[in-house]
């Protein structure tokens, strides 16, 4: 999660309304946070990793391996999601809005249609902003451009993030959340003489896992063992996820950071001598799952 130190200057800034939006967000994380460490708990809910014999032929036989007891997130986790984008999002359209009331027009002619703007060209940037920033001072504008989805690199990337998983949650459906193995370090280890023939592979860190999604199949030779015993030994860490390889805590300290130095940029300009960061400084705190070893399989 990240934490908020709130500073008394937030009274006096132009931009007090885009701030509490922005801290908002930070307090639906808290309580995002809450829901997911208890979740999320090691000790209370231990994600485990089966073996079971598939099939036996002479001295060979094949094992496959797969996860059990994965946490469920529930709806709970998308919705809070969800709360966290739009406050920022909202944040940011707030602050559009300061922009147009210090601007040469505070009182557009179609109001409903000032946000800030998230277009996917410049054409589009470009043919949007007597919508958008009507009466915006030429430097604001400029500065927003840097933000614009249609560029690349951090910046872009973070308001298109927020632009999709905003629209989602506000236009269509609670945001989907799952477990991902961030991490998978994983060791085959057979007992009583026997020694693994192959291993083959079936999921991939980072994409979303259930119970019973299988992690690795193996083959082994049990020599003159008449009973084989095969252990998986190693370490495994689930994180929440939105999917497509998105790590949920990663991609909301992306958002939250792109949107906090748009509005730490607005505060500089609008303040100049006399500013002050609101938000000092950032701790960054991750959820894990933890370390979990099975036990042997028969």
């Amino acid at each position: 999660m990240i934490s908020l130190p709130v500073n008394p200057a937030i009274q006096t800034s132009p931009l007090r309304g885009p701030w509490v939006k922005f801290l908002q967000a930070g307090e639906h994380r808290a309580r995002l946070a809450e829901r997911l460490e208890e979740t999320l708990d090691p000790d209370r809910h231990p994600v485990q990793i089966e073996g079971r014999s598939e099939w036996q032929d002479g001295e060979r036989a094949g094992v496959l391996f797969r996860f059990s007891n994965v946490p469920t997130l529930g709806p709970f986790v998308g919705a809070c999601v969800g709360d966290i984008v739009n406050n920022l999002r909202v944040s940011l359209d707030h602050l559009v809005w300061v922009l147009v009331r210090g601007g040469s027009d505070p009182r557009p002619r179609k109001p409903r249609a000032v946000q800030f703007p998230m277009a996917h060209s410049r054409a589009n940037f470009d043919s949007g902003l007597a919508r958008r920033l009507p009466g915006v001072d030429a430097q604001h504008v400029a500065l927003i451009r840097r933000y614009q989805p249609y560029l690349s690199g951090r910046r872009a990337s973070g308001i298109r993030m927020l632009q999709r998983l905003s629209n989602t949650d506000k236009h269509e459906v609670i945001l989907t959340t799952v477990m991902a193995p961030l991490s998978l370090n994983l060791r085959i280890v057979p007992e009583g003489g026997a020694r693994v023939v192959s291993s083959l592979p079936l999921m991939k860190v980072k994409r979303p896992v259930r119970d019973g999604t299988q992690i690795v199949r193996v083959v082994v030779s049990h020599g003159t063992a008449e009973n084989i015993r095969v252990a998986a030994q190693g370490s495994v860490r689930l994180e929440p996820s939105l999917g497509r390889g998105v790590v949920l805590a990663e991609a909301l300290d992306h958002m939250t950071g792109v949107v906090l130095e748009i509005l730490d940029s607005f505060e500089r300009r609008l303040r100049g001598p006399r500013y002050e960061a609101i938000i000092p400084g950032l701790t960054i705190v991750r959820l894990r799952t933890g370390q979990k070893v099975p036990s042997p399989v028969h």
